[in-house]
């Protein structure tokens, strides 16, 4: 249960991460596309920002979800490093504990 209890809590630690980063991706694409009419992508062709010209004075915006393999990817990975990361702490934690009673 407590594996269990990590994998979920990393997993959403790791969605919650890969949210933050696309969205900051995106917040960066909107303030450094200077042309109307281009199309870019972010966080690894993840999400596309894309002004669309309406006629000489208006545009129209368009934001997505290009492709979610990279926030998949980013998810997963950053979930396995958050797991990693705490059965690592939680080894040093009992090593240090084994050694302050003298049985290690």
């Amino acid at each position: 249960m407590k594996y269990v209890k990590l994998s979920l809590t990393s997993l959403l630690a790791g969605a919650l991460t890969t949210a933050v980063l696309a969205a900051f991706s995106l917040l960066v694409l909107m303030a450094t596309t200077p042309d109307v009419g281009v199309r870019a992508d972010g966080y690894f062709g993840a999400v596309f920002f894309e002004s669309v010209p309406v006629d000489a004075e208006t545009f129209t915006v368009n934001v997505g979800v290009a492709s979610p393999w990279p926030l998949v990817v980013s998810t997963l990975a950053i979930a396995a490093f958050i797991i990693l990361v705490v059965v690592i702490f939680r080894w040093l934690r009992a090593y240090r504990a084994g050694i302050l009673t003298g049985t290690a």
